[in-house]
């Protein structure tokens, strides 16, 4: 694998995909980027960066945990907001910590 391909494989696009969750933080947002790295790993995180390219810039992500679901799943809200409210009393600012998720689609609807 080439670097161009190295690095295409690294991007993410902001947001979440039909049945998909996805719990990260934003190292361009937050202050402190390298502490926040170290604390998430002191949580039991294990921290994949990607990237983002945005019309604000590139931004550096820090994902945590992503789950794909199907339509029939039930996804337990309750645990995905819970945890993401611990993260986001944690790091500065709390705007840095996101949870996105793509609500499955119909079926018979295209992707």
């Amino acid at each position: 694998m080439n670097a161009t391909e190295q690095i295409s494989s690294l991007k993410i696009r902001p947001g979440a995909k039909p049945g998909q969750i996805i719990l990260g933080v934003d190292l361009s947002e937050a202050e402190q980027a390298s502490q926040v790295l170290n604390g998430l790993t002191e949580l039991g995180y294990e921290p994949q960066l990607r990237y983002l390219e945005l019309k604000t810039g590139l931004h550096v992500f820090a994902l945590l945990k992503e789950e794909q679901h199907h339509p029939s799943q039930t996804i337990d809200d309750e645990y995905w907001i819970d945890e993401w409210e611990m993260l986001a009393n944690q790091i500065v600012p709390s705007t840095a910590v996101r949870l996105w998720r793509g609500y499955p689609q119909s079926e018979g609807q295209p992707e």
